[in-house]
């Protein structure tokens, strides 16, 4: 067993700001273990970008995703996203959930390379509702601060690039609501179309050598897993409007 521990430094950066401060969160890793090197979700690409493992030396893929699993497969059951992946969402669902990306994109603006690319994508699939102007009164869903250190920015950045792997299969969802074969309406989930698998790839080595160290990997480790979690207060936020109460 491959025991590995995230280590990170107190720090206050970003917005207002805000201070964080981390403590040594370990977890463990089997020495033989099939890692895919795509997130969990991407089965579309899944099985041909799979890489096998057999080595005393966590790779930065792996150390990511054990990382964040518990909190990646929570998102995949989460209620604000139950309507769309069963082909059912209707436009003010859809609308909500639009604005709740945006919101969730927006903070991210400045630090990730993509997130202004995805905001505008965002922002196209908002004006098919007439709602682009509503993004100007739609702050982030975020209060935590930014990350600022490269290894954290990379961190933020496998979070990023995997959920834009798994827009493919959701975009799929959206014929009964935006018709069959036209991007418009959902251009954020269809993303760079037949091009992210080789854009995953490309990702997944940029990854390993930008972060070489345990040291590297343990910090964005620790980035990757405050972003996931700050999707998931974004999304608790589209159910909590739409019950009424708080998930």
């Amino acid at each position: 067993m491959v025991h590995h521990t995230i280590r990170t430094k107190t720090a206050c950066v970003g917005l207002n700001s805000v201070c964080r401060s981390s403590t040594p969160a370990p977890f463990v890793m089997d020495k033989k273990t099939n890692f895919d090197s795509v997130p969990a979700g991407a089965t579309g690409v899944q099985q041909s970008l799979k890489i096998n493992v057999d080595t005393a030396t966590p790779t930065a893929i792996m150390v990511l995703r054990t990382a964040t699993s518990a909190t990646h497969q929570r998102l995949h059951a989460h209620p604000a996203f139950a309507s769309l992946m069963r082909g059912k969402i209707g436009q003010a669902e859809y609308s909500a959930l639009l604005l709740a990306l945006y919101g969730f994109h927006k903070f991210y603006v400045g630090v990730s390379i993509d997130a202004p690319l995805r905001c505008g994508r965002l922002v196209d699939d908002l004006m098919v509702f007439s709602l682009e102007h509503v993004r100007a009164e739609q702050p982030p869903c975020l209060t935590l601060s930014a990350p600022m250190s490269h290894a954290e920015h990379w961190g933020v950045e496998y979070v990023l690039a995997g959920a834009a792997m798994g827009g493919k299969l959701l975009a799929g969802k959206l014929d009964h609501l935006l018709g069959e074969r036209t991007q418009i309406g959902r251009s954020f989930f269809v993303g760079d179309g037949p091009a992210r698998g080789s854009n995953w790839r490309d990702f997944v080595h940029m990854l390993e050598k930008a972060l070489p160290t345990a040291l590297d990997q343990s910090m964005a480790a620790k980035a990757a897993l405050q972003t996931f979690e700050h999707f998931e207060n974004c999304m608790n936020r589209v159910v909590a409007e739409r019950t009424g109460r708080a998930t």
